[in-house]
């Protein structure tokens, strides 16, 4: 029997036909899921997905309009910079 998971770091194991499924909770609750035909490649994605989540990186069931969207990247992501430091618009 392998190795007992804690609570919230998620799962792999292997279905019937083979192919190993990786399992992670995600912050709303809800599961997501990766089939891969090796455990290994199982294992980094769960890996990958346990960084992303523990890093902020994954953002669940936020609906956001197309507005507040391109606003929010023009401020974080374009916004025009002078050497200065300050914004370009008038």
């Amino acid at each position: 029997m392998g190795k007992r998971r804690a609570h919230g770091e998620g799962s792999i194991y292997q279905r019937k036909d083979g192919l190993w499924v990786a399992q992670t909770p995600l912050p709303s609750g809800k599961r997501r899921y990766k089939y891969a035909k090796t455990q290994k490649e199982a294992k980094e994605w769960l890996q990958k997905e346990q960084r992303a989540i523990a890093d902020g990186l994954i953002v669940v069931d936020e609906k956001v309009t197309l507005s507040d969207f391109l606003d929010r990247w023009f401020e974080d992501v374009a916004k025009p910079k002078t050497p200065s430091g300050d914004d370009c618009r008038p």
